[in-house]
């Protein structure tokens, strides 16, 4: 198996491979079994902004996006990036954002792409499951963390609907939904929003949905 991703995953993959190990060397308690080195069966390749790849007859370009606002040249910005992907196939073209904030590189990415899979954020609601500062500095200090990232580092209704309408993308579908613990959110509600500035159809995503 070959998986690609942006630094980190080999990192996260071998922690992968260590935890299956034990039961790969038991044989899985079978007798005789073959036993077969889990990280013999796995390739990694680390990409980063401006990948180019050709796979299987479609290709795959990788940009970097606005999830990680590491300062430039900084060590963590070296070491890692947050990717968002476009997909390119013989019939339409995909892009998935991933997690990002407001990105013109990912704007760019989409742009004539047939679908936008698109993360979404309600702000106001995914912040009111932040627990509440203790009053130390150093909860203080998580708290203000919490709400920059929940509020510079994912996507509301009305970016994706800029967004969306600048790329002239075909149509849009929302996974990743980050709003509220509360089953009785309406989610109705984010869809209008969008199409405040994209007239093309908007779907919220479901598990094992076709699009």
């Amino acid at each position: 198996m070959k998986i690609y991703g942006p630094p980190g995953t080999k990192e996260t993959v071998d922690g992968l491979i260590a935890a299956i190990r034990p039961g790969a060397v038991s044989g899985y308690g079978v007798p005789g079994e073959e036993i077969i080195p889990p990280e013999d069966t796995v390739e990694v390749i680390e990409i980063r902004d401006g990948a180019h790849l050709s796979l299987d007859g479609f290709t795959v370009i990788a940009a970097e996006n606005s999830h990680y606002s590491f300062p430039a040249g900084s060590d963590m910005d070296k070491r890692f990036d947050s990717l968002s992907f476009r997909f390119d196939l013989p019939d339409r073209s995909i892009v998935y954002t991933g997690d990002t904030g407001p990105s013109d590189a990912v704007t760019a990415l989409a742009k004539g792409a047939e679908v936008l899979v698109s993360e979404l954020i309600d702000a106001q609601l995914a912040g009111s499951m932040v627990p509440p500062t203790d009053g130390t500095d150093a909860g203080k200090k998580r708290f203000e963390v919490m709400k920059q990232h929940l509020s510079t580092h994912h996507l509301t209704p009305e970016e994706i609907g800029k967004m969306a309408s600048e790329a002239k993308v075909g149509r849009v579908v929302i996974t990743h939904l980050v709003a509220s613990r509360k089953p009785d959110v309406a989610i109705d509600s984010y869809v209008a929003e969008i199409h405040k500035s994209y007239s093309g159809p908007v779907e919220i995503a479901d598990d094992l949905g076709r699009y």
